[in-house]
């Protein structure tokens, strides 16, 4: 519960922090106000669960991919994705968006491809340093990399995407109704 509330804490400091440079000090307090009211960082700020420091690893590992360019940083934003994926696996998702935005500078500024593989490579590395006795460990005691299994979902791909929708804008609004009139 002491992680869970830390995180909840440290959320829009940090979300603030990230985000100020790429888009500016208002916009980035203004999304740090949008996490302080957000019914889901209040609601699971109280409970024991991995998802708020799961989430605070995936900020701060954003934050530093976009904000610094040293290598020994990128790695430890690496070590930090790697640290969120062992808290909970759905981190895998930041871990192929950040491999998508290397590849993307990658494709987009031919001049700096030396520069954006090695950076790329400095990632990779502080993710293997905490992903790959993790992924030891899964395969040694329970025979598969990822052990962890859910029956596929028994809703519509159109029903899920408007639950979601609904959620986002409960969670932007803090109004539940707006939230399903959004969604559905």
């Amino acid at each position: 519960l002491l992680l869970t509330r830390s995180a909840g804490l440290l959320l829009p400091i940090l979300l603030f922090v990230s985000f100020r440079q790429p888009l500016g000090a208002r916009n980035a307090a203004v999304m740090a106000a949008l996490s302080l009211s957000s019914p889901s960082t209040l609601s699971y700020s109280t409970l024991a669960t991995s998802d708020l420091l799961s989430l605070l690893l995936a900020v701060a590992t954003t934050g530093i991919v976009l904000n610094k360019q040293s290598r020994s940083w990128l790695m430890f934003a690496g070590a930090l994705g790697g640290g969120a994926y062992a808290v909970r696996n759905a981190q895998l998702a930041l871990l192929a968006s950040i491999a998508f935005y290397y590849f993307f500078l990658w494709s987009t500024q031919t001049k700096r491809r030396r520069e954006i593989t090695l950076n790329a490579a400095a990632f990779l590395l502080g993710v293997s340093l905490i992903l790959l006795p993790v992924l030891i460990r899964n395969m040694t005691l329970f025979g598969a990399i990822n052990p962890y299994h859910m029956a596929p979902s028994t809703l519509s791909a159109i029903h899920n995407v408007r639950t979601f929708i609904q959620e986002m804008a409960y969670d932007l609004s803090g109004v539940r109704s707006l939230g399903i009139v959004f969604g559905w």
